[in-house]
C-alpha cells in the first residue's frame, strides 16, 4: 500500500467547492471529489492543532483534561512493519515537537527568495517519491499551512477575490455605460493578509469582505498546490495504486460569530466542520461506486485506524476512531448517532455535541473579563452556520444532550481498552419539546 496524507491546516469547509461554495475556484479539489469519495459530516474531536495530530497518531480522542494512558501509535506500528514513513512539514507555521518525533524522514518547507512555499513543496514531493520508489510501501504526509495567517498569496491568486461582487439586484438591472465604467474605475478591495486574533465588529461589512476574499485567495493558491501534487502523481501513474487523503486539523474563525482566529473556543461549524476527501487505489475501491458522497458521521479520531486497515495491520483495541474504509466502500458497518466534542483556550472551556438534526454548546467555564455563555442550541441542517439559537424552544432536548455529552465523556476518560469502536452512550428518542 501506498498512501498520501495531506493536511491542510485551518481549512474552512465552506470555502470548498465540494462542500457548497460558489464563488472560489478551487477545480483540483473538485477534481478529487469526483475521483473519490467526500465525507459529508466529518467534525473535529477538539479543535486544537497539537490535539488533532495526537488525535491522528492514536486514534484516541484527546478532550481538555484528558488524554489516554499509553495509547498506540500509528508511526510506531507502521515501523513494526519496516514501512517508510516521510513527513513533509510546512515549518511557516510550527507544529509541536511530538508530532515531528517518529518519523522515518522529515523535509521542512519554507519559501525563500529562491523559491516559494509551492516550488519547495513539488520539489519535497517529487524527491521524496524517487526515494520510496522501490519500496512496496510507503505512507508520506504533508502538512501544509497555507490556509493560516499571516497569508502569503501571489497576486494572480488574489485579484479575482478583491473586486467587490455586484449585489443581485444590481445584477438584474441594466447597467448604463456610465454607471459600469464607474464600478470598473471604482478602488478594488485590499487584501487583509495579516488580521489580529480577537473579537471582530459583526457590523464591520468591508473588513468580513476583506477577510473572506483574502482567505478566497489563500484557498485557490492550495488548491494550485494540489493540483501539482495530483499531476505529480500522474506523471509518476501512481494515481490507481495510491490511497490519497485530504483533510483538516480544523476550521477557522473568519469573523461569523464576532471572533477571528482561536479567541474563544467556540465550537461553531467554521471551526470543527472539517473536510475529508478520500481517494481509494483501484485494489481498494468498489468499481460500482463513483462520486460517492457519505452522510455519516465521522471524526478526526477515525483516520488513525483507517490507515492501519488500508496497510493490512489489525486495530489496536486501545482505539477509539472506526475504519473509514467500508463507508467509502458503501459496506454496512457501525455509524454513530452523534459526535462529541471539546476545546480550552486559556481558562475558557466549552464542550459540544452534535447530531444530524442539531448541536448543543456548552460552556463550563470562561475567562475572568469574559464569563461562560450560556448553552446554545441550533437545529440542523437548516441552520448550517448557526446563526439562530433556538434553546428555549428545546429545554428537554437540551437536557438530554447535556446528560449523553457527560456520560460519553466519563467513558473516554476511564474506558481506554473498549473493545469495539467507541459509539458511546445511546442518544434517547426525542422527547416532546417544550416552549417557554
Amino acid at each position: 500500500m501506498k498512501a498520501i496524507v495531506l493536511t491542510l491546516r485551518g481549512c474552512h469547509l465552506g470555502f470548498l467547492g465540494c462542500y457548497g461554495n460558489l464563488w472560489i475556484s478551487t477545480p483540483a479539489l473538485d477534481r478529487l471529489a469526483t475521483e473519490g469519495v467526500v465525507f459529508d459530516q466529518h467534525f473535529a474531536d477538539n479543535p486544537d492543532p497539537d490535539a488533532a495530530r495526537q488525535t491522528w497518531r492514536t486514534g484516541c480522542y484527546h478532550f481538555p483534561n484528558a488524554a489516554p494512558a499509553s495509547p498506540p501509535d500509528l508511526l510506531a506500528l507502521l515501523r513494526q512493519r519496516e514501512i517508510p514513513t516521510v513527513l513533509l512539514v510546512d515549518t511557516t507555521h510550527p507544529v509541536a515537537p511530538e508530532w515531528r518525533q517518529g518519523w522515518t524522514q522529515i523535509e521542512e518547507l519554507r519559501g525563500d527568495a529562491e523559491g516559494t512555499l509551492l516550488e519547495y513543496m513539488l520539489a519535497g514531493v517529487s524527491s521524496t517519491l524517487d526515494d520510496l520508489a522501490h519500496a512496496e510501501h510507503w505512507l508520506l504526509w504533508l502538512d501544509l499551512g497555507f490556509l493560516l495567517p499571516p497569508w502569503s498569496v501571489p497576486d494572480e491568486y488574489l485579484e479575482p477575490y478583491l473586486t467587490e461582487p455586484m449585489s443581485e439586484e444590481e445584477e438584474i438591472e441594466d447597467q448604463s455605460e456610465e454607471e459600469a465604467l464607474l464600478r470598473e474605475a471604482a478602488d478594488p478591495l485590499q487584501p487583509w493578509f495579516d488580521p489580529p486574533t480577537g473579537f471582530f465588529d459583526p457590523q464591520d461589512d468591508d473588513g468580513f469582505l476583506r477577510l473572506q476574499s483574502t482567505c478566497a485567495g489563500a484557498v485557490s493558491y492550495l488548491d494550485a498546490a494540489l493540483g501539482l501534487l495530483l499531476a505529480e502523481l500522474d506523471k509518476r501513474q501512481l494515481t490507481k495504486e495510491c490511497l490519497l487523503v485530504v483533510t483538516s486539523d480544523s476550521g477557522q474563525a473568519l469573523g461569523e460569530h464576532g471572533v477571528v482566529g482561536p479567541h474563544r473556543p467556540w465550537l461553531h461549524e467554521e471551526v470543527v466542520h472539517l473536510p475529508l476527501l478520500m481517494r481509494l487505489p483501484h485494489s481498494l475501491a468498489n468499481p460500482d461506486t463513483a462520486m460517492l458522497r457519505v452522510a455519516a458521521l465521522t471524526q478526526t479520531v477515525d483516520l488513525m485506524p483507517t490507515l492501519l486497515e488500508a496497510f493490512g495491520i489489525a486495530r489496536p483495541p486501545a482505539v477509539h476512531g472506526m475504519n473509514l474504509l467500508a463507508l467509502a466502500r458503501e459496506q454496512p458497518g457501525p455509524e454513530r448517532a452523534y459526535v462529541c466534542q471539546g476545546w480550552q483556550i486559556g481558562a475558557a472551556r466549552e464542550w459540544a455535541l452534535r447530531t444530524h438534526d442539531a448541536v448543543m454548546l456548552y460552556q463550563e467555564s470562561g475567562e475572568i473579563e469574559d464569563p461562560a455563555r450560556e448553552v446554545q442550541y441550533f437545529v440542523k441542517p437548516d441552520d448550517r452556520w448557526e446563526v439562530n439559537e433556538v434553546r428555549v424552544h428545546h429545554l428537554d432536548r437540551v437536557d438530554q444532550y447535556r446528560q449523553v455529552l457527560d456520560a460519553f465523556l466519563e467513558q473516554t476518560r476511564h474506558r481506554w481498552q473498549e473493545p469495539h469502536p467507541l459509539l458511546g452512550p445511546p442518544l434517547p428518542a426525542p422527547v416532546e419539546e417544550t416552549l417557554s
